[in-house]
């Protein structure tokens, strides 16, 4: 969103054009436009062994972190297919 504010109101294409690598080698990182919003998406590689598929979030969870100590909640796909919401972060952290 910072981003947005810095280029008259103008969102970015890739991740790329933010600065940030789209491939790590656990994880393969997308940027959407939907409604006019941001929506990033974090897959996993490899599937084997793991609960989580993907997660999803957008500026409403940019938000809620902001507001709420660092928490947020994003929406992840499992590897069954099911859509399932989980809350990261905030003070529940260990430190």
């Amino acid at each position: 969103m910072s981003y947005k504010t810095s280029h008259r109101g103008r969102l970015p294409r890739s991740l790329r054009e933010v600065g940030i690598d789209s491939l790590t080698s656990a994880t393969v990182r997308r940027l959407a436009i939907q409604d006019g919003e941001p929506l990033v998406t974090v897959l996993y590689r490899g599937a084997a062994g793991r609960r989580v598929r993907a997660c999803s979030g957008g500026r409403e969870a940019l938000d809620e972190a902001t507001l709420s100590g660092g928490a947020f909640t994003v929406d992840c796909t499992i590897t069954t297919g099911s859509t399932v919401t989980f809350r990261a972060g905030g003070s529940s952290r260990l430190r």
